[in-house]
């Protein structure tokens, strides 16, 4: 025991110190020696937190929840109330599997009351304890509205008003109470005939059957993805229909409907949790129940085998493995290795340490979502895992997952694009006189001396991590880029920015303004992205100046559209480009690297065979109707089998 906690505290490696720590808590629940463990482990916190090192304290925290003695619950408690980043969440989150402590529950209370992620994993812990207290967590949440000042009934869940602390405290009483029903999903009948249905949630896309609202907030390449693919898939014979679930959004008019028709056999359901206002991805956890009611409601009216298809390391995703379990349907998950890889690329560069990843973890949940993707990888029927260069060796190393194992468990499947939309573009090209209109906007933001020039071009959403601002500078530092190119990035809201796109616009500015050649276009509807890559074919160059890709979709529809590319050599990018021939894959987190790959790949851009390649590439194993068409086989496959034996609750201990 000793030697695993010397280890967590010596390694270098964030990555290496959760797998130790992971081995630290097996050990711990096995200890025959449970005082000494204690001590051992009380004194890692203690030294922990006073040196700084928040990866040893969080890993001794639940190695210390593993512990069956009620001298850790001693050594526990008090952390509620640290003022370290990170550790009240951690403690609050191992007291959960622990039997209930009476003097720590208006402390776990006001965790509730100021929400956030500690406020959620403090509210499971608090539904937890309560079958086995009687009223006197009740009770207890009952004191702490009073204290905030509130004397009215309980509110109703998904009210209008704004999200406060009393009205936290208050939802977490009527959690218990039980006598909240939210609003049920209206049942669709769906087609007709026998099949699967397949339930794919994604609750921080904004979708619509124009998806007029893609590339705008948090709604990226994931969005895009389920909307085609969710309408490819009924095709197949053994699909009866797919779902796919958002959260609905508020509008002027109150809030969006609750179901829309994306296409045939394709069924859109919003559900509503939180305020009346636009809750961001890491402001989203306290709402776990009642997301989890909300799919619950839905997963009653599904009728048939069904499958879940889950993709993400967030609240959705932990919501809709909890309720599948209960309704033992079965569950594939798409595995990334995210936050892994991203954390093992930030600190190789130097962005992320030891010293900071108590920092990094309270406003990211880096540990959390690691140990939730490890338990989807464990409890999940299939998997899908996408192309990326050393696949065996990273996703071995990474999340433990062999994809050569003999069972069939893992199975890769690429992703795809929409070539039909390419397709409709390119005809419009070459059969109308005049241009389409999204390019027509982006001509008319361009000084007229310009607008004859090829473009640098790359579309996501407007965030940091898409690196716009990048390819902005990269552009503007050279004279010889400036001189060739225009540079036009589509995504984002213009009109209405959140914090994030209004922080990212303000960095691209540093690269220069729209009278210097560069546009922000803004979000356009999918069929106006396809008219704006296909008008950039024409010597232009597409740019995905990313920390990373997993895939890379928009750079596959570059492809498709015949563009040259620059991608990241961070995801899975360099398993499609041939390197030098259709484009480079380059380091885009330097602006001197992104700039030499954009120079390079110019030559590229006017070369006829070169685009010919790519678009036939993308159309024969890139297309979204391929991806259905494997997706659809492992699906009717996998309902035909015994389901395997999986544990009910998906949180994470």
């Amino acid at each position: 025991m000793a030697a695993l906690v010397a280890a967590l505290a010596e390694t270098p490696s964030i990555i290496e110190g959760l797998r130790i720590s992971g081995e630290l808590a097996a050990a711990a629940s096995a200890t025959i020696e449970p005082w000494a463990t204690v001590r051992l482990l009380e004194r890692a916190i203690v030294a922990s937190v006073a040196d700084g090192d928040a990866l040893t304290a969080f890993g001794a925290i639940h190695a210390l929840g593993r512990v069956q003695d009620d001298a850790a619950d001693a050594v526990l408690v008090p952390l509620i109330r640290s003022p370290e980043p990170g550790i009240a969440g951690h403690a609050a989150w191992v007291l959960g599997s622990r039997l209930p402590d009476l003097s720590v529950v208006h402390g776990l209370v006001a965790m509730v009351a100021a929400g956030g992620f500690d406020g959620m994993v403090a509210q499971r812990t608090l539904l937890q304890w309560s079958p086995l207290t009687g009223r006197l967590v009740r009770n207890a949440i009952i004191d702490e509205i009073f204290h905030l000042g509130g004397s009215g009934p309980a509110s109703d869940l998904g009210g209008d008003g704004e999200e406060d602390r009393e009205g936290a405290v208050r939802r977490l009483l009527d959690t218990l109470d039980g006598d909240v029903q939210l609003p049920t999903v209206p049942r669709s009948p769906g087609p007709a005939g026998r099949g699967v249905t397949v339930v794919q949630p994604f609750l921080h896309a904004r979708l619509d059957a124009a998806g007029s609202r893609l590339g705008a907030g948090d709604a990226g390449g994931i969005a895009s993805l389920l909307r085609s693919l969710g309408s490819s898939l009924p095709r197949h014979p053994a699909v009866r229909e797919v779902v796919t679930v958002t959260r609905a959004h508020p509008t002027a008019d109150g809030w969006e409907g609750p179901t829309d028709e994306l296409g045939a056999g394709h069924r859109l359901v919003r559900i509503r949790y939180g305020p009346a206002h636009e809750v961001a991805p890491a402001d989203a956890w306290i709402h776990r129940v009642a997301i989890e009611r909300e799919l619950t409601h839905l997963a009653a009216a599904l009728s048939g085998p069904v499958v879940w298809h889950l993709r993400m390391a967030d609240v959705g995703t932990l919501a809709a493995a909890a309720v599948a379990r209960r309704f033992g349907h079965r569950v594939v998950f798409t595995a990334a290795p995210d936050p892994h890889a991203p954390m093992v690329a930030r600190q190789a560069a130097g962005e992320l340490d030891r010293a900071g990843f108590g920092a990094a973890d309270d406003h990211e949940h880096l540990w959390f979502r690691a140990v939730l993707v490890a338990r989807l990888v464990a409890d999940a029927d299939r998997l899908v895992v996408l192309p990326r260069p050393d696949l065996t060796t990273t996703l071995r190393a990474l999340l433990g997952i062999d994809v050569d194992h003999p069972d069939g468990r893992v199975v890769v499947i690429p992703e795809g694009v929409d070539t039909a939309a390419l397709d409709r573009a390119e005809h419009r090209r070459t059969t109308t006189s005049a241009p389409a209109s999204a390019v027509q906007r982006v001509c008319a933001a361009l000084p007229a001396e310009r607008r004859h020039l090829p473009w640098l071009m790359t579309v996501g959403r407007l965030n940091p991590m898409k690196g716009p601002h990048r390819l902005a500078e990269a552009w503007a530092g050279s004279p010889e880029l400036r001189e060739r190119f225009n540079v036009v990035v589509v995504g984002g809201d213009l009109v209405d920015p959140s914090a994030v796109e209004r922080a990212t616009m303000a960095l691209i500015g540093c690269g220069g303004g729209e009278a210097d050649g560069l546009v922000l276009a803004g979000q356009v509807r999918p069929d106006e992205v396809a008219d704006l890559l296909v008008h950039a074919a024409n010597g232009g160059v597409y740019v995905a100046a990313s920390d990373k890709e997993e895939f890379g979709l928009a750079v596959v529809e570059a492809l498709g559209a015949g563009l040259a590319v620059v991608a990241p050599e961070q995801g899975g990018a360099s398993t499609y480009i041939d390197q030098g021939v259709t484009g480079l894959v380059t380091d885009t987190r330097s602006v001197p690297a992104l700039r030499r790959a954009i120079v390079d790949v110019v030559a590229l851009a006017s070369d006829r065979g070169r685009s010919d390649q790519a678009r036939a590439m993308v159309r024969a194993d890139l297309s979204v109707s391929t991806m259905a068409e494997r997706l659809g086989d492992l699906y009717a496959a996998l309902v035909t089998r015994p389901s395997r034996d999986r544990a009910m609750s998906a949180f994470p201990r």
